[in-house]
């Protein structure tokens, strides 16, 4: 997987600060204006990464160090990070009247298109060369979704387009309509693996095209079978959290699928924002339950997402990385928003105020305000270590 790392434990990442989507058609207003100081603060380091990794000379984005999910000398990222990176400057644009965060947008997309495989009608790992097939559905996904919010941020429909061809003619390819599993395979080339990361973002790029009239029967269809796999086959039964994928091992002539139960807190972030969406789009209210429940799990401390290595479990937070967490929070964000004052909506407030709060409280490198990529702080270095054993420990 790739990783968008400024130096060993460093991630660029789209902060929680800035992920919160707003309906379709719902006025935005200027945070310059509004008073709002998180999300002011969001569009702040928003714009500071974007100067940090951004090499006007080679035109991609790039990392001081070699790093994981970098290449060559040049410390250039992956399709994913640079996905990222693109979906960043989006939301941001989506925000403000601002002609910076259009500029970057647009920066931030041509680097992204280095990467684009015209006859695959899809992104390529690293930049395009001929012969390169090295691609990832989990990664055009994550293109797409951030396709979509720069299209609703500009109404340019360049960026809708080439999101509708991602779903039709690349996606369609890894899909298995069939239900023999199932699921989306993760890699063109990796037919014996069913990826909650493939699959559920999928389903969200797919709801979220639908919800904009584009491709609407085939992006139903495709979402519907997308998500109907994953509650059969990817969601942990005993605690209704979303395990990393099934696999089967078929060239040594093993027929079974077999489950890969690690919990990476994307995984059930992407399935409650698909969950959501689809019931926004169907009207079911039985996927608007299921999304409440697996929010309710994602949000119990006492349960796989979080960190069990901290004794007290009020002060456990998610295990993995913030490259992860940032997709759970933004859904849990936007269920909240779906279910104004309620129960659930406080806690989901609560606990993704919290986890924001301990971000930039012990996350954050003071010397270019960059956050770490690791949750568990005492892996960093000794001093945060040191600091965890006192606070927490």
């Amino acid at each position: 997987m790739t990783v968008f790392a400024r130096s060993e434990d460093h991630l660029f990442s789209r902060p929680a600060e800035c992920a919160q989507r707003k309906p379709v058609g719902q006025p935005e207003s200027d945070p310059e204006d509004d008073g709002d100081a998180t999300l002011r603060a969001g569009i702040e380091h928003s714009r500071r990464t974007f100067q940090y990794f951004y090499d006007s000379q080679l035109r991609q984005f790039c990392s001081p160090a070699d790093e994981p999910g970098t290449v060559n000398a040049t410390h250039g990222y992956l399709v994913w990070p640079v996905a990222i990176a693109f979906w960043m400057t989006a939301d941001c644009a989506k925000r403000t009247s601002s002609h910076l965060d259009k500029h970057q947008l647009e920066l931030a997309y041509n680097a992204m298109e280095r990467h684009w495989n015209p006859e695959e009608n899809g992104y390529c790992a690293w930049i395009m060369f001929n012969g390169n097939r090295d691609i990832y559905y989990d990664d055009n996904a994550h293109c797409a979704n951030a396709l979509i919010t720069a299209y609703e941020a500009t109404e340019d429909k360049k960026y809708l387009r080439r999101a509708a061809g991602i779903a039709t003619r690349l996606v369609s390819r890894g899909w298995h309509r069939d239900q023999d599993p199932g699921g989306v395979e993760w890699h063109v080339d990796q037919p014996n693996s069913r990826h909650a990361c493939s699959t559920l973002s999928v389903a969200v790029m797919a709801c979220r095209l639908a919800l904009h009239g584009v491709e609407r029967n085939h992006c139903m269809e495709l979402a519907k079978s997308c998500i109907d796999f994953s509650l059969e086959h990817l969601v942990d039964q005993n605690d209704g959290l979303v395990i990393d994928a099934i696999k089967r091992d078929a060239e040594h002539g093993e027929p079974t699928w077999k489950p890969d139960m690690v919990k990476w807190t994307y995984n059930t972030g992407f399935a409650i924002e698909a969950l959501l969406l689809w019931s926004q789009l169907s009207g079911s209210t039985a996927y608007l339950e299921t999304a409440k429940k697996m929010a309710l799990a994602a949000i119990n401390r006492n349960l796989a997402l979080y960190d069990q290595n901290t004794p007290d479990s009020g002060n456990r937070q998610w295990w993995d990385s913030t490259f992860f967490a940032q997709h759970l929070a933004e859904a849990l964000v936007l269920l909240a928003r779906a279910l104004p004052s309620t129960e659930l909506s406080h806690s989901i407030t609560a606990e993704v105020g919290r986890f924001v709060t301990y971000c930039q409280t012990y996350l954050m490198d003071p010397q270019d305000r960059m956050f770490f990529r690791n949750l568990r702080m005492y892996v960093i270095d000794e001093s945060r270590l040191a600091i965890f054993n006192e606070v927490f420990n």
